[in-house]
């Protein structure tokens, strides 16, 4: 089947398919990352289902001095910091973000006050194979960790995005997964943060990282689900909300 990107975001908010199995899970949308060649890198979640807590979306952005804030609308052990407090210079206080389709191939995030981003989608050739690649792939082999990294491996080669792990450590310990099992890539982008203009898309140097999830080199769309070790505090660092 062909899927627009906005029809299998649009599938994935009304049907959410948690992936099975007994650890923390997610199902949803987002860009896995956006580079900025003036330092900056943004990103968005948009879970519409969890295990952890209520749908929720996140938005990490990375300055230019290499620090990040992770915004959420869920509190910090309902949402992304659960797993990434520990690399984060701020997290904010929840507060609501904007995510709304304008056409089939853009998209407009925005936290009032804050953040005002617009995103174009556009495709290659190699997203359609590894599009086509995903619908062939039995379910049981995203689950498989050596899989997964053969399939990050190849995405970096094929999509010119850098190192992309799709499993590892997150910075708070646990270890993930991530199957982003339908790919686009941005072809523009206009963003602003507090004021500053992020100027125009472009690879970082060096390529930017929490923990093990690696932020790719070229903007790129995804559907797709997430795993996580459930929280243990005997080996994982508690989510820590700086805004308390």
């Amino acid at each position: 089947m062909h899927w627009s990107a906005r029809a299998a975001a649009s599938a994935a908010e009304l049907l959410p398919q948690l992936p099975p199995g007994d650890q923390e899970r997610f199902v949803g949308w987002g860009v896995m990352g956006l580079p900025f060649r003036s330092g900056w890198c943004l990103a968005l979640r948009c879970w519409a289902a969890t295990t952890i807590g209520p749908p929720y979306r996140a938005v990490y952005v990375r300055a230019p001095s290499g620090q990040w804030t992770i915004q959420t609308t869920a509190p910090p052990d309902q949402s992304c910091p659960r797993y990434l407090s520990s690399a984060a210079a701020e997290i904010p206080a929840p507060q609501r973000i904007d995510a709304q389709w304008l056409d089939a191939e853009t998209i407009h995030v925005g936290i009032a006050g804050e953040l005002e981003w617009t995103i174009t989608l556009g495709d290659r050739p190699a997203t359609r194979l590894m599009r086509a690649m995903a619908a062939v792939v039995p379910d049981r082999m995203w689950a498989d960790n050596g899989f997964l990294a053969g399939m990050g491996a190849a995405a970096g080669l094929m999509l010119r995005a850098g190192r992309v792990r799709l499993r590892g450590l997150a910075p708070n310990g646990q270890w993930f997964q991530a199957v982003p099992s339908l790919v686009w890539p941005i072809s523009d982008a206009q963003a602003t943060w507090h004021g500053t203009e992020l100027g125009r898309i472009g690879p970082l140097r060096p390529q930017t990282h929490l923990g093990d999830i690696w932020l790719p080199q070229r903007g790129l769309f995804y559907v797709g689900t997430a795993t996580f070790d459930r929280l243990d505090p005997a080996r994982h660092l508690r989510p820590v909300d700086t805004a308390a």
